[in-house]
């Protein structure tokens, strides 16, 4: 697959944006501009959006011991194919990544829907809206095939039903709320662009009206769990 040159850009002109620091508070990353501190939606939506009952009884099934190894198996996967997809987007030589085979090729596999990616506005851009009272760290705001979009990178074990995949679009969705906030940039198309280790390469395309309702709904329902949080205030 041939390797292209993508274009940067800069966030909007006039926009006064500050990065908050990060901090961990009580084994929970949350994100702090001096006035306030904010859960991150990932957070919010592991609380809130996750299928515990699901969870539990997969734990049961496999054990705690195999349940655990492959949670860690699992993060560390997708962390290092967001950095080599990162990488790749930031017109960076890739090859230092080559000897870890199985996520490389991974990457591989998704490179044809890299190459749709284009005018990268931002890239692991932490935000705070005080005016929605959460915080998130987007992967990528750039457009994708023409179109200005939310895009987040995933990886599985093997293909993974939409039906399963929900939380990634509500987390898209909400990033595309801070944007709108923070940068005044409408964003209404969510992309994900995931790689299973079985060689599938799915890529959902969604608008972000199709999950506002339910992302409301979640911060409405943490604003009651917790009360005492910066996101409630």
């Amino acid at each position: 697959m041939v390797s292209r040159k993508f274009t940067h850009t800069s966030i909007p002109q006039g926009v006064e944006y500050t990065e908050p620091t990060v901090q961990n508070i009580h084994g929970s990353r949350m994100y702090s501009n001096g006035t306030g501190v904010y859960h991150s939606i990932s957070f919010i939506l592991k609380v809130l959006a996750t299928d515990h009952d699901s969870l539990d009884r997969w734990r049961k099934r496999v054990g705690e011991d195999i349940a655990k190894k492959t949670l860690h198996d699992a993060i560390q996967r997708g962390n290092l194919f967001h950095k080599i997809c990162e990488s790749y987007l930031k017109n960076e030589c890739t090859c230092q990544f080559e000897n870890n085979l199985l996520v490389y090729s991974m990457f591989q596999n998704v490179k044809s829907e890299l190459n749709k990616i284009d005018n990268i506005m931002a890239m692991e851009f932490p935000m705070i809206s005080e005016k929605y009272g959460f915080a998130g760290k987007l992967d990528v705001l750039a457009e994708y095939n023409g179109v200005l979009s939310i895009i987040d990178f995933k990886s599985s074990r093997t293909k993974k039903k939409e039906v399963y995949c929900k939380k990634w679009f509500l987390q898209e969705a909400a990033y595309s709320l801070l944007v709108e906030d923070v940068l005044g940039k409408p964003v209404g198309q969510l992309v994900t662009i995931s790689a299973a280790e079985d060689g599938t390469v799915e890529v959902f395309v969604k608008h972000r009206d199709e999950f506002l309702d339910e992302i409301n709904f979640i911060l409405d329902e943490f604003r009651k769990v917790h009360p005492e949080c910066e996101v409630c205030k």
